[in-house]
């Protein structure tokens, strides 16, 4: 059976990704969430995401991964967000993606970044979903991406993919 890791926020809207994603692809979903330090409790989210479908779910402590290897150099090349705030949420997406390649790799996940740019490159119809906030779109658009909102999925996938047949991947 194929797999799929999920970043996973124990939110709503990745909530109902998980057995929508498993139902849709016939996949087990190995959901992966990371304590950057966001002051959220934790503790219930490998239980939420177990709950909701997911096979496995990773929750990594990179707290200090994070204001060492990121943070802190951010701050030391006085890195400001409109010049007044600091990029934490941005700082964070390229550790996620790190460790999200890490346990792809562990879970055998069904697609790496790298296979999906070569399957784009030789043309197979892929749809790429950024569900970032308009916001986080615009500090950093992903060429061919279509945005669309977290909670908007479900209601536009069939506007806009049309092709069933269709890779989806979401940043």
């Amino acid at each position: 059976m194929e797999r799929i890791v999920l970043a996973y926020s124990g939110g709503l809207d990745t909530s109902v990704a998980i057995p929508w994603l498993a139902e849709k692809y016939q996949a087990e979903i190995v959901a992966v969430t990371l304590d950057l330090g966001q002051g959220k409790e934790l503790d219930d989210v490998r239980e939420r995401a177990i709950a909701v479908g997911a096979v496995r779910c990773h929750v990594l402590d990179v707290r200090a991964e994070f204001a060492e290897q990121y943070v802190l150099r951010s701050l030391q090349a006085g890195a400001l967000y409109e010049g007044q705030y600091p990029l934490a949420t941005a700082l964070g997406r390229p550790l996620i993606a790190k460790r999200l390649v890490e346990i792809a790799e562990m879970a055998v996940a069904s697609l790496s970044a790298k296979e999906v740019h070569e399957k784009q490159e030789a043309g197979e119809p892929i749809v790429i979903l950024d569900v970032r906030e308009p916001d986080e779109w615009e500090k950093g658009v992903i060429e061919g991406a279509v945005l669309l909102s977290r909670g908007r999925i479900e209601s536009r996938l069939e506007e806009l993919v049309p092709d069933k047949d269709a890779l989806i991947v979401t940043h």
